[in-house]
């Protein structure tokens, strides 16, 4: 049935059951997915794997749970004076040594990334 609907050019209808299966493994084809990123466009700040070898989200765990903005890109993060901390860190506030050193280890990662104009590259 899905090969002839691809053949017939229909659509998959998003609540069958194979839809829902497909969208319930979705986590896993992301393991594999990194981003090379050059203009920040389609990286999601926290959540790709674009910075280092794990996603932001899992190595600052502790700064992603009460920052505002879960679902930036990189590029809503930096613009052509460097990295936007109060966009990077809005709601979050460090209230201890540990937060203190979390949040400066993110900056020193950063550091010496950029953006540019060229397209992102998703592998």
């Amino acid at each position: 049935m899905v090969a002839r609907a691809l053949r017939e050019g229909s659509s998959f209808r998003p609540h069958s059951q194979w839809w829902r299966s497909v969208l319930g493994i979705r986590d896993i084809f992301k393991c594999g997915v990194t981003h090379s990123i050059r203009d920040g466009q389609s990286a999601n700040f926290w959540t790709n794997l674009w910075c280092g070898e794990a996603p932001l989200y899992s190595l600052y765990s502790h700064i992603f749970r009460d920052t505002a903005h879960k679902s930036c890109r990189a590029s809503d993060c930096f613009d052509g004076n460097g990295w936007k901390w109060e966009v990077i860190l809005a709601d979050f506030t460090p209230k201890t040594a540990f937060d203190r050193e979390l949040t400066q280890e993110l900056k020193e990662m950063l550091s010496n990334l950029t953006l540019n104009t060229r397209m992102d590259v998703v592998k």
